[in-house]
């Protein structure tokens, strides 16, 4: 939970600068491929395109293992030629296909570079665990109940409702909110610029005013959907540390 805190800070004071020419990782894949691939990409791009052009096929040779099969990837990826992005594409859609998310971001990369080739502009790559779409990022927030009892019908109805409203209100798309034992949980697509924790403050401030049922603290993160067993954890782990 830590890191994930790390990366949202780091998200956080980049936000004021980033360009419009961007554009969004829309799938949502898990960082530690996103890592490995973009760490694999800024090593594997000093073989020359005619080398690969001879490799792309072997990506389609069910004896080739996944391992040199990402290497291609990457290494294709960073190559301006349409061809080569039909490559990947074709590759993408084979139903044995087995690394998808792999090459996806292999897809991903090859197309901004023939856009910014074609655009005569460097565009800027944004990507996150969760993903996103157009120019909103996709996030997923939990709301704790203060009484570490299960929401009411009425509490339920309060919390879609104002959290509806706040999101909307900055131009945000709520996408779900289910509701567990003492917690709910929210996924959202918001734009990059909006004052992320204000949105959220604004819903449990409004249903706290008519009846105080939310603790203030709330998580939020760009990087994974967390599972029970991580949100439970995580709201032990605070409820701990304030005792002690």
């Amino acid at each position: 939970m830590n890191d994930n805190n790390e990366i949202n800070e780091q998200f956080e004071s980049l936000m004021g600068k980033i360009p419009d020419n961007f554009s969004l990782l829309e799938k949502q894949i898990d960082v530690d491929i996103q890592m490995e691939y973009f760490k694999k990409a800024s090593k594997s791009r000093t073989i020359k395109k005619t080398e690969l052009i001879e490799k792309q096929k072997l990506l389609f040779n069910e004896e080739i293992a996944n391992d040199e099969k990402k290497e291609i990837l990457t290494q294709l990826a960073g190559i301006d030629d349409v061809e080569i992005y039909r490559t990947i594409e074709k590759f993408y859609n084979y139903e044995k296909n087995t690394i998808k998310d792999w090459t996806y971001l292999a897809l991903t990369e090859s197309k901004l570079i023939l856009e910014s080739s074609l655009l005569d502009e460097n565009k800027v790559f944004i990507s996150t665990g969760l993903g996103g779409v157009g120019k909103r990022l996709r996030y997923f927030v939990v709301f704790a109940n203060i009484n570490k009892i299960p929401f009411s019908d009425y509490q339920k109805k309060l919390i879609k409702n104002e959290v509806e409203y706040s999101l909307e209100k900055n131009d945000s798309i709520i996408e779900k909110v289910k509701f567990f034992n003492n917690y709910c949980s929210i996924k959202a697509l918001i734009p990059l610029n909006s004052t992320l924790p204000q949105i959220f403050k604004s819903a449990i401030k409004e249903c706290n005013s008519i009846e105080e049922f939310i603790n203030e603290n709330f998580i939020i993160t760009n990087v994974k959907e967390l599972s029970a067993k991580d949100i439970t954890d995580f709201i032990n782990k605070k409820t701990n540390n304030k005792e002690d």
